[in-house]
């Protein structure tokens, strides 16, 4: 038996979803992210690092602030969306190998701090794009957005430093009713090159 999906499940991950236009009004529970997050986190990252951190913002105050430091475009979905994350880079998730990757707890290669933060930072745009993929098979539109003040959101909610945003994420119910053309993909010739 295959064990390709199918490709109703194809059209919902890639084919039909598009990054939406606007979200309803219905509600995102955090309990459909947490869905979200037990499906993505076991996809492969580097050394098992898992680095991705993923900060819920759903207090007015701390919506409000998040508002402020994103580009003036991304106000109106960062403070209308039911559900706001930002994405951060967990720049010590070494600490973490005890556990998740018991065979390199430990190893001099996690005093590099250059070699860390990098992975950090990779990896965690690696997760991001199971993250963006679990949210839709939740049935749900997500709107990534790197048009924000980087350091500005640092600071205001990672002022020790040791996470370092990456993206900031609406999340919603997609308002079908407002879906736009989707835009041209690259085709195989141009995308993929054998050598």
């Amino acid at each position: 038996m295959s064990k390709a999906i199918d490709q109703a499940t194809q059209e919902l991950l890639f084919t039909q979803a598009n990054t939406p236009a606007n979200f309803t009004e219905a509600p995102v529970s955090d309990a459909q992210i947490h869905a979200a997050y037990e499906l993505m986190k076991w996809a492969p990252t580097a050394f098992n690092a898992q680095p991705m951190r993923i900060v819920l913002v759903n207090s007015p105050e701390k919506r409000a602030a998040l508002v402020e430091r994103v580009m003036e475009g991304n106000q109106p979905r960062v403070s209308t969306a039911s559900q706001v994350a930002i994405i951060a880079a967990d720049t010590k998730f070494a600490e973490h190998m005890p556990t998740i990757n018991p065979g390199m707890a430990g190893v001099p290669l996690w005093k590099n701090t250059e070699f860390t933060n990098n992975l950090a930072n990779t990896q965690s745009w690696l997760q991001l794009g199971y993250l963006i993929l679990a949210l839709r098979a939740q049935g749900l539109g997500v709107y990534p957005m790197t048009g924000i003040h980087n350091d500005q959101i640092n600071a205001e909610f990672f002022a020790d430093g040791q996470l370092q945003t990456v993206a900031v994420l609406a999340i919603g119910n997609i308002d079908e009713t407002a879906a736009r053309p989707r835009n041209p993909r690259h085709d195989i010739e141009t995308a993929i090159t054998s050598i």
